[in-house]
């Protein structure tokens, strides 16, 4: 048997009568996503089963709103052991949020991010992470971890990871990527109660990725008060040493609306104005000299 990948097909190892296409008009280089309005749901293809929801979250801890990917409770067999993977067993508690982005505007060989914060919750009795799991697929590879699960099990407790992946290889002399965010949620989250996996700040766009213990030390040192905010957010940066951070602001289409640079040495606040633009919610790209790189949403109001 002859495999032949269809025009425009994303997975080249499906077989020669199935093609998986973008949905509609693809999302650009730079795509930011940051979950806020029901239009960011428009920018996504999302599928669900009958004990399986996706719907906007507002709260959760983020800023402005994030993905939620949760369960529906009942005939939910525990993933725990041989043979019992969360992505072979309780298919109707699965879910998949995908989004597609257009690459072809991009030389070859241009490093290619992806990123996000997730967010794990699972309540009821200890122990119980396997109520809660979660994979990223890009053109139907795995990447990351196989498996992402909760690390703490009370209502309200734990704090988003920010998740970065090099996506460079996964063009292909493709036009384009095809992202798959995929839950396999237990029970249903609601009024925080329940099993949940929350996800924020989802951008694809250029750029390297550093390592993630670096990455998670330096997004510990960068807040942003107040926020929401009427116009004049402050950024705090508090690093050791001399640093150099480019600060960006675009707003949810990928278009830059404001660049700043503050140069400090250790701790410094910087006054980031954009009471100028339009309420609604933005994205800020706070980038070091030593290539460490941090994304937060402020919401404009």
């Amino acid at each position: 048997t002859v495999a032949v990948a269809l025009a425009g097909d994303q997975l080249n190892f499906n077989n020669s009568l199935t093609a998986r296409v973008c949905k509609l008009a693809a999302n650009t280089i730079p795509t930011v996503i940051g979950f806020s309005t029901a239009t960011d749901l428009g920018r996504l293809q999302m599928q669900t089963a009958t004990r399986s929801r996706i719907a906007l979250s507002r709260g959760g801890g983020s800023s402005g709103g994030a993905l939620l990917m949760t369960g529906g409770g009942g005939a939910w067999i525990d993933p725990v052991g041989p043979g019992n993977s969360p992505w072979l067993i309780n298919a109707a508690h699965r879910a998949t949020a995908t989004v597609c982005v257009k690459t072809t505007t991009l030389p070859v060989g241009v490093p290619i991010r992806l990123s996000f914060n997730l967010k794990q919750l699972s309540t009821g009795t200890a122990g119980l992470f396997a109520n809660v799991n979660f994979r990223v697929l890009v053109n139907g590879t795995v990447i990351g971890q196989p498996n992402y699960q909760p690390s703490a099990l009370s209502p309200g407790s734990g704090a988003y990871q920010p998740l970065s992946f090099n996506i460079t290889n996964f063009r292909n002399g493709s036009n384009n990527i095809l992202v798959e965010l995929q839950s396999s949620v237990n029970r249903d989250y609601t009024n925080g109660q329940g099993d949940v996996n929350l996800i924020d700040d989802l951008a694809v766009e250029v750029g390297v990725v550093v390592g993630l213990g670096a990455e998670s030390a330096f997004a510990q040192g960068v807040g942003v008060f107040p926020n929401p905010s009427t116009g004049v957010f402050h950024v705090s940066l508090d690093h050791a040493g001399t640093r150099t951070y480019a600060l960006r602001v675009t707003d949810l289409t990928g278009r830059v609306v404001r660049t700043q640079q503050v140069r400090a040495a250790g701790h410094a606040d910087a006054a980031l104005d954009l009471s100028a633009l339009a309420r609604g919610t933005y994205v800020l790209h706070v980038t070091d000299s030593d290539g460490n790189r941090v994304v937060r949403k402020l919401a404009l109001e």
